[in-house]
């Protein structure tokens, strides 16, 4: 979670003048271009936010100091640094930059609340397992009004290994909150994601507001609501799907979706405008790939294009741009102003699907993090074969029995919480899961890896841990006869 391969450190000078300039520039002449968006800049609902610009700087890592430097209504940028844990929520005033220091910036049980303010800027960011007993259980929770916010480049998670209702959701906006953009983030290991309108009969409040942009974001490991939006406008584009278990992009009660290039990957829902209230939402889909899955749209509505400019990019891009440059890391707080992103491939890249198709995710040799193939393990009950074609390396690996597991001595650089993504092919038609073990002991018991189709078709599957610093044995362990094949194992920073 909180540590990376990588070493980026950016000190920027202030670039407000230029970013408005360019908001405004922007909503002069509403366009779309097709070309690779960039990873620096503020578009959307949530554009002309400046956040903190021009106020006071301020660095934390107490509960406390963050509770006090994010108050009030005076401009500020407050950057977060290391791991700052806790069981509250924290009020954030307007006119506030939230920053990550590195890729450490971190906040563990303690969630955001941005009750009815305006301009604030949260990025490079990791927040995780705020609990619902204990807090409002959101990440980040934006309510009563609240408007122009950037949440972009951060890393938001809990685990799935208790019930739905333990935590709540990762970020949700509720209550007529407006004029937001949520932008190169990871949202992951979670059941409800984002709630965008919290209830069918609150109408009178929310209609006219709840106007999201959602882009360039992965969505991983996932049960559902990314988003899920009532009454509301959403414009959901370009971004990345990953294993979602139930429906992914939900529509409900009248709420308007554009939703455009996005990629779905095990996903059987991409996108729905029925089911869980009383009036059916509306979507107009385009240029999606949607991975296999079905969508269930039952309304197409009237909004076909976005008051703004922005870059759309190619469907086949997307997977390859947004796990590259998504999450913290990518831009690095500290210094007193609103960084500008520096991309870099550090993060796990999974296989690119092609728009308009059902993809055949054949992996390209794995260049982020550091990976270790499948077949230069140690193996128990476990052969190298070949005969399937699009693996990385020399070979990859086929369980030959329950209990055959495949086992790595992986060195970390530091100690932290970690992605292990695994490039996988499944032929059996039922999923097949497995046991993942660092240093001895079970993290993971039922790691479930979907079907693939055949042996040759290749996907990845991904699960967050706590690694520690120096050598680790991480092992996977078939938990059913046959299992996975694998190929091999990435980590990265999560």
């Amino acid at each position: 979670m909180h540590l990376s391969f990588r070493s980026v450190s950016l000190r920027i000078g202030l670039v407000l003048t230029t970013s408005v300039l360019a908001a405004i520039a922007f909503f002069a002449i509403p366009s779309t271009t097709t070309r690779a968006a960039a990873i620096d800049q503020l578009v959307g609902y949530g554009a002309g936010t400046t956040g903190g610009a021009g106020g006071s700087s301020v660095t934390v890592s107490s509960l406390s100091a963050l509770t006090s430097a994010v108050s009030g209504s005076s401009a500020k940028i407050v950057n977060i640094s290391g791991t700052i844990s806790g069981d509250t929520d924290v009020k954030v005033g307007s006119n506030t930059t939230i920053l990550g220091v590195g890729s450490t910036g971190a906040l563990v049980g303690i969630g955001l609340d941005l009750d009815g303010v305006s301009n604030v800027i949260i990025r490079n960011l990791s927040i995780s397992k705020v609990l619902a007993s204990d807090t409002n259980g959101d990440a980040i929770h934006i309510i009563n009004g609240t408007t122009k916010v950037w949440v972009d480049h951060n890393n938001l998670f809990s685990d799935r290994d208790h019930d739905k209702d333990y935590y709540d959701g990762l970020l949700d906006i509720t209550h007529a909150g407006d004029n937001i953009t949520v932008s190169w983030n990871r949202f992951h290991d979670h059941w409800k994601v984002s709630l965008v309108g919290h209830s069918d009969s609150n109408g009178s409040e929310d209609t006219g507001h709840l106007h999201v942009t959602y882009h360039h974001n992965w969505f991983y490991s996932v049960n559902s609501r990314t988003p899920s939006l009532r009454f509301g406008t959403g414009h959901v584009y370009n971004n990345y799907f990953q294993n979602v278990d139930d429906s992914a992009i939900h529509s409900r009660m009248g709420a308007q979706m554009l939703i455009e290039n996005n990629v779905f990957s095990g996903v059987s829902t991409p996108i729905t405008t029925t089911g869980d209230s009383s009036q059916d939402g509306y979507a107009n889909a385009t240029g999606n790939d949607y991975g296999g899955g079905t969508p269930d749209i039952t309304q197409v509505g009237s909004f076909t294009k976005a008051p703004y400019s922005y870059t759309l990019d190619a469907t086949s891009s997307v997977v390859s741009s947004v796990t590259a440059n998504s999450g913290v890391g990518i831009v690095t707080g500290g210094g007193g102003s609103n960084p500008t992103p520096t991309p870099t491939s550090s993060n796990p890249t999974p296989t690119p699907t092609s728009g308009g198709s059902t993809p055949t995710p054949t992996p390209t040799t794995p260049t982020g993090g550091s990976t270790y193939q499948a077949e230069n393990g140690t193996l128990s009950n476990a052969t190298v074969q070949t005969s399937a074609g699009g693996y990385t390396g020399t070979g990859y690996v086929v369980f030959n029995s329950v209990g055959g597991y495949i086992q790595w001595t992986v060195n970390i650089a530091s100690a932290g919480k970690y992605n292990l993504t695994f490039g996988y092919s499944n032929s059996a038609s039922n999923s097949q899961p497995c046991a993942i073990s660092v240093n001895g002991s079970t993290v993971k018991d039922n790691m479930t890896f979907k079907s693939t189709g055949s042996n040759s078709t290749w996907s990845t599957a991904t699960t967050s841990q706590t690694l520690a610093a120096g050598n680790n044995t991480l092992r996977i362990t078939a938990n059913a006869s046959g299992g996975p094949n694998i190929d091999y194992v990435q980590i990265t920073a999560a």
